[in-house]
């Protein structure tokens, strides 16, 4: 029998297991000890990576790990309104900081602002300082007189090693202990005579076969359009969506993503024998209840609240999520994913989005318009 999923409402103010920030991705394994991501602070200083300002001129959110807490190599995700315009951030040299405990001398990565390829946005690479190994990435939109800063940070392991599935964990088993106060997911019910935003089950052709995991993926980082040899999907894209994190691709997965500054949108191919509920099932329980901070996980009402749907070759779940940020700062944020069956058996695209609350509606549209330029097998 098929139910709605409860909602959630907890009281989970550490921060100790899986972490989705303002971004909110499910990421690949990938980040930095936590003592030191815990030190870590970015903010925007006057002047350049080689000369800045020891006093910043706005302070952006402290970087958080993605994925779960003893995985050493999670990406770091930041997200900041920051109450300066972007235009006066570039009327004058400023530089994006990276640094631990605020010392400006205690760099772990830096980019440098400067004109912007197309008006309203700007990418900004964040390179290593003092043999840190932290790189990254951050993304300026300006929203009239604030500027919206999404950063993406990655830490170069010290040693080659082989590349990590994002796989998602395996969901507990009947005779695991439930943490306490949270009640366990039920799958959601199929919303009748409703056609499903997104990527439509319609487009998948279930005879195409996907090939064998020693078959070459290819992709470009900064370009369009990214194509998965693996699992046979196309994402063409143009700005302001750009590459944030990956491709991360191995034998079983192949994963990327893109932001246009405020939305962060996943793509995943997963070489796993579920059905659509129970990936949906797992992205819930081992992720979206496990946010530190968490206070509430409720159904959305509104834009894509009728999407929701459950059938063993689609689900489709739409959720607002509030949790205070590891600067404690509230955060209040919607949550849609999209788990379709690429071919019974072996292979699953999950895709997922993010926005802040407030700006869900409007961001889901610019959500759909690149969905419609995705190409499934």
């Amino acid at each position: 029998m098929k139910r709605i999923r409860t909602a959630v409402v907890v009281a989970l103010m550490v921060f100790g297991s899986a972490v989705w920030t303002g971004t909110g991705q499910l990421t690949p394994t990938g980040a930095a000890p936590g003592t030191q991501v815990g030190m870590m602070r970015v903010a925007i200083h006057p002047g350049s990576c080689a000369d800045p300002a020891p006093a910043p001129v706005v302070v952006l959110n402290n970087p958080a790990p993605t994925g779960l807490s003893d995985d050493p190599s999670a990406p770091l995700l930041s997200y900041t309104e920051a109450p300066v315009a972007l235009t006066d951030l570039l009327a004058a040299p400023h530089a994006l900081v990276v640094t631990l405990g605020g010392d400006i001398d205690a760099a772990l990565a830096c980019g440098d602002l400067e004109d912007p390829d197309q008006d309203g946005m700007l990418s900004v690479e964040l390179r290593e300082q003092n043999d840190s190994g932290f790189t990254g990435v951050a993304l300026l939109t300006a929203a009239g007189e604030t500027s919206r800063v999404s950063i993406v940070l990655t830490e170069t392991p010290p040693t080659p090693s082989a590349p990590t599935s994002p796989t998602l964990p395996e969901t507990p088993g009947a005779e695991a202990t439930p943490r306490a106060g949270t009640p366990e997911p039920a799958s959601a019910t199929p919303v009748a005579d409703e056609t499903p935003v997104g990527i439509p089950i319609s487009a998948l052709t279930p005879a195409a076969e996907t090939p064998a995991a020693e078959t070459p993926i290819t992709g470009e980082t900064a370009g369009s359009p990214y194509t998965s040899e693996q699992f046979g999907y196309t994402i063409a894209f143009d700005p302001p969506w750009q590459v944030v994190l990956g491709p991360e691709v191995d034998a079983t997965s192949d994963y990327i993503v893109l932001s246009n500054g405020t939305s962060f949108v996943d793509f995943l191919g997963l070489a796993e024998d579920w059905t659509a509920p129970t990936c949906m099932d797992q992205l819930y329980e081992q992720f979206v209840l496990k946010r530190p901070g968490l206070h509430s996980v409720v159904p959305h009402v509104g834009r894509d609240s009728g999407a929701t749907m459950s059938t063993p070759e689609q689900a489709i779940e739409v959720w607002d999520i509030k949790y205070t940020n590891q600067a404690g700062q509230p955060v209040a944020v919607t949550f849609y994913a999209n788990c379709l069956v690429l071919q019974p058996g072996q292979a699953l695209f999950l895709t997922t989005h993010e926005a802040p609350q407030d700006e869900y509606a409007a961001q889901a549209e610019l959500r759909e318009q690149l969905y419609s330029a995705v190409s499934l097998p």
